[in-house]
């Protein structure tokens, strides 16, 4: 089902977001990116330090991977509001 694609890709993104950007995991990846990618930097904004912009693109990969890439905008939509709701607490 149609719906049932977005749900587990909103969430695929979102966590993979997450890790990507804020995860203690990859923060010597990070590091070591950085001054080699500053093509990314727009402003002063980090592609990978952004959750709006890595998000964009994370829900683009995630739904080509899934097979239907129509639906990233349903997908980074969700993802990006779970990344909001969890600043509130």
């Amino acid at each position: 089902m149609w719906w049932q694609e977005i749900v587990i890709g909103s969430f695929t993104t979102y966590i993979v977001t997450l890790l990507i950007v804020d995860g203690s995991i990859f923060d010597t990846t990070r590091r070591y990116l950085r001054p080699k990618t500053r093509f990314l930097i727009i402003g002063d904004k980090w592609l990978l330090a952004c959750r709006l912009c890595s998000g964009f693109w994370d829900a683009f990969v995630v739904m080509i991977i899934m097979g239907n890439p129509l639906m990233f905008l349903a997908v980074f939509g969700i993802a990006h509001w779970l990344s909001t709701q969890e600043r509130k607490g």
